[in-house]
């Protein structure tokens, strides 16, 4: 049978709220019995139950992380850095390789069945109107280019090289963003 929250306190000799507060690390407890609690709840195994907590908080804590593509760098090193500072805080991220795919994402966005508490999205799909509407609390990640005049580079720049050729350069390169979306 699991160890409750009602043994560990018999066995510490406090009080439920004692040994919730000392699970939760709330303050307002001696030093002396947060680590009688912990000794108590380390002897006899105990582990919090994610479903009661979940009924009581009203919380998972579980939150979504779409990216379009793991396999680019960008994209593992974000999912690195959230997974790590997620874990500082206590919190579990259910990555989701959406591949840019709209509907992907507003899946995503939708809660996907539930057990999130919110998403972080580096939507290729959807935008900004899309996750004002969304189930629960989210988070786009990435550039987000507002109304804009749409530029046909490869004319711009011959144009450029050009004039910098007729007014004397001989070199000249040309640095730009990798073409592929997200990138």
């Amino acid at each position: 049978m699991a160890v409750t929250m009602q043994d560990v306190a018999a066995a510490a000799g406090v009080s439920v709220k004692t040994v919730s507060r000392v699970v939760n690390d709330q303050p307002h407890i001696s030093p002396d019995k947060r680590e009688r609690v912990l000794a108590v709840i380390a002897d006899l195994g105990y582990q919090l139950n994610p479903a009661a907590r979940t009924l009581r908080t009203g919380r998972s804590g579980v939150i979504g992380l779409g990216l379009p593509d793991l396999r680019e760098p960008y994209y593992a090193e974000l999912a690195h850095a959230v997974l790590e500072q997620a874990g500082r805080r206590g919190l579990t991220v259910l990555v989701d390789p959406t591949g840019g795919d709209r509907e992907r994402e507003l899946a995503l966005l939708g809660g996907r069945g539930g057990g999130l508490d919110g998403v972080l999205l580096y939507a290729l799909g959807v935008g900004a109107d899309d996750a004002a509407g969304a189930a629960l609390p989210a988070v786009l990640l990435g550039e987000r280019v507002g109304a804009s005049a749409p530029v046909d580079v490869d004319p711009a720049v011959a144009a450029a090289v050009a004039h910098l050729v007729e007014i004397g350069r001989r070199r000249v390169a040309v640095l730009g963003a990798d073409p592929r979306p997200g990138s």
